[in-house]
């Protein structure tokens, strides 16, 4: 028996982040437990089902990635791994590495 990788996933393109979801789900290991259009649902997701791993896009309608990231850190303390797309801008790549945030986890 494996241990499962909970997962939240966040992006505001839909078919991607569904298609994802659908993709991550069918594996062994992974249960995805939501999937988020805007910051806002992500940061409610986060609060609601504690992932294990958070995959947020940095661009989103919604409060900014280090908004976000706060809310997050303070919502669901139990998330060890939230992870950042899209981090191509240096400032995002500093703001999502910390001891529990991680931009390449």
């Amino acid at each position: 028996m494996t241990n499962m990788i909970g997962l939240v996933l966040a992006d505001d393109h839909r078919v991607f982040a569904e298609g994802l979801g659908v993709m991550l789900d069918a594996q062994d290991d992974l249960a995805v437990l939501g999937v988020a259009h805007d910051s806002h649902q992500a940061i409610e997701l986060a609060a609601r089902h504690e992932p294990t791993v958070l995959l947020l896009d940095a661009h989103m309608p919604g409060p900014d990635l280090d908004t976000t990231l706060r809310a997050v850190r303070t919502s669901s303390p139990a998330s060890s791994h939230p992870t950042s797309g899209s981090l191509r801008n240096p400032t995002y790549q500093t703001s999502a590495i910390s001891p529990r945030f991680c931009a390449s986890c």
